[in-house]
Parts: C-alpha cells; sequence; structure tokens
C-alpha cells in the first residue's frame, strides 16, 4: 500500500516575534526558525516595527540576506504592515530574515510574522498492484 498525501494547513504561524538592535553601522538582522520538514508556512502579513528616530528601510528575504532572496521591504521601516500580497511561500528547510537599514545605533527592531502553518497529511491509500 502506497499513501496519498496532501498538504492541509494545519495551524496559525506561531512564530515569537523576532527583535533584534541596530549595530554600529545602523544595521538590524532577525532570523526566524527553520520551517520543519513536511511542512512550509504561508505568510500572509508582517507587522515591522522600529524605534529609531532616524526612519530606517526594512527588507524581508526567504532565506539569508542575498539580493536574490528579497521578497518584500519597504522605505518606512518604523511601523509598517505588509499584507494584502499574494502569501509567501516558505518551504522547508528555508527561514525568513528581516533587516532593517538606516537605523539610529542601538534601535530596537521588532518583526511579527502571521500566516498558516501547512503540513504534508496522509488522507488515503491505494494499491500499486490493483489489488
Amino acid at each position: 500500500m502506497a499513501a496519498i498525501t496532501q498538504f492541509v494547513p494545519v495551524d496559525l504561524l506561531d512564530q515569537a516575534p523576532l527583535t533584534g538592535l541596530a549595530d554600529a553601522n545602523g544595521v538590524i538582522t532577525v532570523v526566524s526558525d527553520e520551517v520543519p520538514p513536511g511542512q512550509f508556512w504561508e505568510l500572509e502579513r508582517a507587522v515591522i516595527v522600529c524605534d529609531s528616530a532616524t526612519i530606517p528601510t526594512f527588507t524581508l528575504y526567504r532565506g539569508g540576506v542575498s539580493t536574490i532572496n528579497a521578497r518584500a521591504g519597504t522605505p518606512a521601516g518604523n511601523f509598517a504592515v505588509a499584507e494584502g500580497f499574494p502569501p509567501l511561500r516558505i518551504p522547508s528547510g528555508f527561514h525568513v530574515t528581516g533587516q532593517w537599514t538606516g537605523a539610529d545605533v542601538g534601535s530596537i527592531g521588532v518583526l511579527v510574522l502571521e500566516g498558516l502553518l501547512v503540513q504534508r497529511v496522509q488522507v488515503g491509500t491505494y494499491s500499486l498492484t490493483g489489488g
């Protein structure tokens, strides 16, 4: 018998807010947990907050900080809500990185990821021999 599986939303994404401090260059970088095997995240909304007096820019990456990994961003990184975009799928084995640039040294950045946890589940079986 072989398993029939499909991906099913099983829960709301439950990542703790990601926080970081601006370094001497005014950069804050936060990194989520890695998506476990057999799952993916469908990010529906990202809340971006920073207490810098200078308005930093913010970029959201699927994986590490690299131009090719950039998926969303805002020039208003003090407070922004990114929503209404098609869900951003983060596959198994990947993580999300958020990065502010141009923040005041010592500023705090907070990123909250909201969406669905989708998991592969068995929904049936079938016979490979036809019987």
